[in-house]
This record gives C-alpha cells, sequence and structure tokens, in this order.
C-alpha cells in the first residue's frame, strides 16, 4: 500500500487524505474543498471536491454514514475503502439515481416559479428536469437502472405520466424525432380585395413548432412522481446499506484485507465525451 498524501487542510484536529492516484491526477487543474453540513442530522457527512481541467467541472463527492460511534484523534486519518460486493454496487447505484432525481425535482420546482413567461430559465429547468428524470431509467455505465414495472402501485395516470416524460426526453429533448418540433420554409404574397396575388413574393421565412414546457399541472404531478420514486429507491437503499455494513464489518473484524478507494476519478481524456 503506497503512503497517501494529505490533499486538504485539517478540520478540527482530523485531517482528509488521500491516495498518489488523486494527487497525480489534479497536476493539471485546481482542486477545493467544501466543509461538511453540520446542520444535517442523518448521521451522514457530505465532502465535495471541484476539479478544474482545461475549462471542465467535475464534481466528486464523498457521502458517508457514520455507523459507529469513536474517538479520532489528531494526527489519525479518515480513509474510504474499495468495495466490490454486488449488493455495494447496487447500493451505489441508487445513490446516483437519487442524485439525477433529486436534480429533477429541483428543475420541475425550479420551473413552476418561473413560469412559461420567463421563456429562457422556464425551457432550460423543463429541459434539465426531464433529462435527468430519463437517466434513472435509461441505460448507460451503470449496472442499475429502474424499471416501470417495479412501481406496480402506479395508477394509470402516474404510468401514463411517467410514459410522457420519458419519450418526451427521448424524442424530443435529447433528439429531435418526433413532431413535438417543427420548422416548415414558407414564402409570403399578398392578395388584394378580390384575393388575387397583388404582386410577387413579398418575403419569405419559416413557421415553426416546438414544445418548450408543461402545464404547472403536469409539472406538480411530476415532482409527485419523482417523490414517490425516490421513497421505493431509498427503501431499496437502507436494505442493502445493512447488508452492505454487515457484511463488510464482518470482513474487516476478521482481519480481512481492504484497500484505499481513490477519492477521485477522471475520464482517461478531456475529448472522450466528444468523440463517444
Amino acid at each position: 500500500m503506497r503512503d497517501p498524501r494529505r490533499v486538504s487542510v485539517a478540520r478540527q484536529g482530523v485531517s482528509l487524505w488521500a491516495t498518489d492516484y488523486l494527487c497525480g491526477q489534479i497536476e493539471f487543474g485546481g482542486i477545493s474543498m467544501e466543509e461538511p453540513d453540520d446542520s444535517k442530522s442523518d448521521g451522514r457527512t457530505q465532502l465535495a471536491i471541484t476539479i478544474d481541467r482545461d475549462g471542465e467541472l467535475f464534481e466528486n463527492k464523498q457521502t458517508w454514514i457514520w455507523c459507529e460511534a469513536c474517538q479520532i484523534d489528531t494526527g489519525e486519518l479518515i480513509l474510504p475503502i474499495t468495495l466490490q460486493s454486488d449488493d455495494a454496487k447496487e447500493w451505489a447505484d441508487l445513490a446516483a439515481i437519487n442524485s439525477d432525481l433529486g436534480f429533477a425535482k429541483v428543475c420541475f420546482s425550479k420551473a413552476l416559479e418561473a413560469g412559461p413567461e420567463k421563456q429562457g430559465s422556464y425551457r432550460a429547468f423543463v429541459n434539465a428536469g426531464l433529462m435527468s428524470y430519463a437517466r434513472a431509467f435509461d441505460k448507460g455505465r451503470r449496472s442499475t437502472k429502474l424499471h416501470p414495472e417495479q412501481f406496480p402501485h402506479w395508477p394509470e395516470s402516474a404510468r401514463k405520466l411517467h410514459d410522457h416524460l420519458f419519450a418526451l426526453r427521448q424524442k424530443h429533448v435529447a433528439h429531435s424525432v418526433n413532431e413535438y418540433e417543427y420548422c416548415d420554409p414558407i414564402g409570403v404574397i399578398v392578395l388584394d380585395k378580390n384575393r388575387q396575388r397583388k404582386m410577387g413574393l413579398i418575403g419569405f421565412g419559416v413557421i415553426s413548432l416546438m414544445a418548450v414546457g408543461m402545464s404547472d399541472a403536469m409539472l406538480k404531478g411530476a415532482i409527485e412522481l419523482v417523490d414517490d420514486i425516490s421513497g421505493r429507491v431509498n427503501g431499496r437503499a437502507d436494505t442493502l446499506g445493512r447488508r452492505v455494513y454487515a457484511a463488510l464489518k464482518e470482513h474487516l473484524d476478521g482481519g480481512g484485507a481492504w484497500e484505499i478507494s481513490p477519492v477521485a476519478r477522471l475520464p482517461q481524456s478531456a475529448t472522450k465525451i466528444r468523440t463517444r
């Protein structure tokens, strides 16, 4: 095991340390550390790291639940260690899914506050909310994703709303596929009182239509749907978390090996997302 290096200042006499892996990765950019939120009462601690690489910002968070009370003295280290079990991976996937759902709720709520009158910010909030909502159900690098079949308690109205939100994201916001958007070319002429064309072409342009938002009722329904999904996800995560903790505690108490987890893992290339 390599010696860790400190990358943040000590807080309340306890140092947060990271491995050489992170120290090697941040040579190209800056790094900043936010203070944990002491106002939280659910036993969680969160440290947020923002990394700037060639103008691209990455937010890396460490969030953990305090399970056992212990004395941590000055000079002692708090280290993250890797977990590889299927339960642990699903638990982490659910945390990422909940993050997407939380952001979707924020966006839908902000759209309600802004209203269609503020077209720019309103449309931005709606589109961002739809994108984030669909990520929870769409395929990707996560091994876990949600399926509508996991929510048999939904009434027909909730299922139809989910299908609409997902299709709106897939077929309109993310890709121009369906008829929620069109832009037709037109010419402009003038007819006299006898409805005869008076002169030649006086102009040309387009007639367009584009879906830019949802009614207040639909936005409120989307927020309620997100709350319901998040509740179910949290329930599953709680069950998995108890199993992960019990298994890890048994492993460590039995003298099992452990390995330091990197605090941040960045893509190998800044252009990876552009060349995919």
